[in-house]
């Protein structure tokens, strides 16, 4: 089985200060991962490593078995690699169909293939990207990662703060990528029962350490990892 992406070894962080400490990790080509852990544990700090945006001082990033370590952010960027941040980090003085047309590589969504998958962005084409709700706001930073023609698709926290109607819009729509489109998603989320819904890997992340591997299923029969590392228990269905 090709992997996607292969973490050895990564000693990370921001300048001196060490966030990730000794991680190892593999994630198979067109893979489901959810990474989890409490708030700090250096989740982010994952995703923005694989991307080229922290300070490694040892160990290695492959990208399809070529290594990826001293590769710019924006080449890795064009070579596949997507991070939705939790900030989103849309255009926001770009109107929604602006904002799109800017993202799309050639083997990436069109813009008309988006509006069908989004039709709510369809209806707020002409809008800025501060007139849209932050759920709106969170579509189109997916949007404008699917038109980038992402191998691996990165999405830190997507759920953050929205009404439960527009969690579960979302959710619905990452589950329509994951079966339909072929790519790998990294789906970080503190709503660990969806999270793990969604994706069939999981790994937890303590103290910039992975502290738990395993499939999902594995992971919500383990009442033992959950209290442990993610303050849930039973309640996972």
């Amino acid at each position: 089985m090709t992997n996607a992406i292969s973490v050895k070894n990564i000693v990370a962080g921001y300048g001196p200060t060490i966030v990730l400490d000794g991680i190892a990790l593999d994630i198979p080509e067109n893979g489901t991962l959810a990474l989890l852990g409490r708030n700090g544990v250096g989740k982010t700090t994952l995703l923005c490593t694989l991307m080229g945006l922290t300070t490694r001082h040892s160990g290695s990033v492959e990208f399809f078995g070529k290594p990826i370590e001293d590769v710019p952010t924006h080449i890795r960027s064009r070579n596949g690699l997507a991070l939705v941040p939790q900030e989103r980090r849309i255009f926001p003085s770009l109107s929604v169909h602006e904002n799109l047309l800017v993202s799309v590589q050639k083997g990436g969504w069109s813009v008309e293939q988006i509006y069908e998958f989004f039709p709510g962005l369809a209806a707020r084409r002409s809008n800025a990207g501060n007139q849209l709700s932050g759920g709106e706001q969170q579509m189109l930073a997916v949007a404008r990662a699917l038109a980038g023609a992402p191998k691996v698709l990165l999405l830190d926290e997507p759920m953050e703060g929205l009404a439960p109607v527009i969690v579960d819009a979302l959710f619905d729509a990452f589950s329509k990528i994951r079966d339909e489109a072929t790519m790998t998603i990294v789906l970080v989320e503190q709503k660990v029962d969806l999270a793990l819904e969604f994706a069939h890997d999981a790994i937890i992340l303590d103290r910039g350490q992975v502290v738990y591997r395993g499939t999902s299923e594995e992971l919500k029969a383990d009442e033992e990892a959950q209290h442990a590392y993610l303050s849930v228990g039973a309640e996972i269905a």
